[in-house]
């Protein structure tokens, strides 16, 4: 399940590095005895523009305001990270993963990735940290809170078996915000409403999502409908491919779904085991983010924190 849950709950950040012109340094941001300044910022900036496409349709100031909020997150994490690991020393999984993103990226190996990186004044190694950190916080999550997972492998096996009517699985997009009083939220959605409409579902998720699939444009991929509640279904089942959700009600949030896909699958070729590794990798994950939420926000709120 270990190896399930890494892949999955891997979020990459592309973030913050040190190879800005001389310039006069102020400091944006306190957390703890870690500072983060204009130059950051602004070196985050050119991550975000040259590793994410979807950002260069952003306007300027978006972009950076996004900058400074993973910024905040990635010095949080990495705070306290330094209590359980010795930060800085690369393994197997930490090259690979790093391998992953240049080849994804269209180039075939490091030499050729950090040519296109020196284009913006970047380097490899402050992406490695980046990733470092990333697959860190990933497993001092799965670390503690392991033992608290609640998977009934049972049940979903016989969930599986016998529903045996054909499935509907959706490719879909997530934007997630958190609950707050009944008036703030009308106004939160109002203007998420008006970003999409401007911008698109994707671009607004960069800009006011609160989950880890942010950087990722919300992207969640194909899930199948036995991995979903009701609920959710439902709102599903209002909408066309490239639609999105009524606003669904979470505990202490609001989600919406864009639907970007959808087939049916045949019950009589289902693989009844590789189904159920992927509702297990699903739930696995879904828990996981959220235990990485309330472990974050304990450790921000601990945090001296001067803005």
């Amino acid at each position: 399940m270990k190896k399930i849950f890494i892949s999955f709950f891997f979020i990459i950040i592309f973030s913050n590095v040190n190879h800005a012109e001389t310039k006069e340094v102020k400091i944006l941001r306190k957390i703890g005895n870690q500072i983060i300044t204009n130059i950051d910022i602004e070196n985050e900036y050119k991550y975000l523009i040259s590793l994410n496409k979807e950002y260069q349709k952003l306007e300027k100031e978006q972009i950076f305001n996004f900058a400074k909020s993973s910024l905040f997150r990635e010095k949080i994490k990495e705070s306290e990270l330094k209590k359980y690991f010795d930060l800085g020393v690369q393994d197997s999984f930490l090259n690979s993963k790093i391998s992953e993103i240049y080849k994804n990226l269209g180039f075939a190996n490091s030499e050729d990735f950090q040519k296109y990186l020196d284009q913006f004044d970047l380097r490899i190694k402050d992406v490695v940290k980046k990733i470092e950190i990333e697959l860190k916080w990933n497993k001092l999550i799965y670390d503690k809170y392991k033992d608290q997972l609640v998977i009934n492998e049972k049940a979903l096996k016989k969930k599986i078996i016998d529903d045996t009517r054909n499935k509907d699985t959706f490719n879909l997009s997530e934007l997630i915000f958190s609950y707050k009083t009944e008036q703030e939220n009308k106004e939160k959605l109002a203007e998420i409403i008006k970003s999409i409409n401007e911008i698109g579902f994707e671009n607004t998720v960069l800009i006011f999502s609160e989950s880890e699939t942010r950087k990722n444009s919300g992207n969640l991929g194909w899930v199948s409908e036995l991995s979903l509640s009701k609920t959710i279904l439902k709102k599903l089942e209002k909408v066309n491919v490239s639609e999105i959700t009524e606003p669904i009600q979470l505990q202490n949030a609001i989600l919406i779904l864009k639907l970007n896909d959808k087939k049916k699958i045949q019950m009589s070729s289902i693989n009844v085991d590789e189904e159920l590794t992927k509702l297990i990798k699903f739930e696995t994950n879904k828990q996981l983010n959220t235990f990485s939420k309330i472990f974050f926000e304990k450790i921000r709120v601990k945090l001296n924190i001067n803005e």
